[in-house]
């Protein structure tokens, strides 16, 4: 499952995709050990990118 955005991640947008994220994944997770075929939900995993000639730390988070 994956969550797809641009912006600061600390704004309430991110924060609200990502507390849905993890009750879907559990719950497919139980689902899915009901049927005895039980997994680990990994941890949450964020890769950014920026659009930009400047190095990426350079670019403000919000963009």
């Amino acid at each position: 499952m994956t969550i797809e955005g641009k912006g600061e991640p600390a704004e309430e947008v991110f924060i609200k995709a990502v507390e849905a994220l993890y009750p879907l994944a559990f719950g497919v997770k139980n689902i899915c050990k009901k049927q005895g075929k039980d997994f680990a939900v990994p941890k949450l995993e964020g890769l950014w990118w920026v659009e930009s000639d400047k190095p990426a730390l350079e670019v403000p988070r919000k963009e």
